[in-house]
């Protein structure tokens, strides 16, 4: 049986300095650990006080660590193999937004915005393909 392949394997095998790529890789790996952990901790704030009032606390560590993820891999993909880049940049800007406009939502609703999210974008990835084929494009 054989694993998938890597999602890093393209763009170092594609750039001319695998080294390079290589180390970017790694050293955006450590903005990108952030997100579970910041999602960790503001669903353990929801949890204990899920009818609370959005706070300046909560938004950011919501919206705050995948933001960062995004602006992590954003910037590999711009350094590394100058593609990928665009998408990811308006989803960073998206969470900015998100996690301005928590402030004033309740815990629970960002909760349920948070996970609605999350679940779209899991299904437009796995739908995308699909309909790119059944459009031809």
């Amino acid at each position: 049986m054989s694993s998938p392949p890597c999602r890093l394997h393209h763009p170092v095998a594609s750039t001319t300095d695998p080294v390079r790529s290589v180390r970017l890789g790694v050293n955006g790996a450590y903005a990108v650990l952030a997100d579970p952990v910041t999602l960790t901790v503001a669903g353990e704030l929801v949890i204990a006080h899920p009818l609370g009032h959005g706070s300046a606390t909560v938004a950011p560590l919501f919206f705050g660590g995948p933001a960062l993820c995004l602006a992590a891999t954003d910037w590999f993909f711009h350094a590394a193999v100058h593609g990928a880049w665009t998408e990811r940049l308006l989803a960073c800007a998206a969470c900015i937004l998100a996690g301005i406009a928590a402030i004033w939502l309740s815990r629970l609703a960002i909760l349920i915005l948070t996970v609605t999210a999350t679940v779209t974008a899991r299904a437009h990835r796995r739908l995308s393909p699909a309909l790119q084929a059944a459009t031809g494009t």
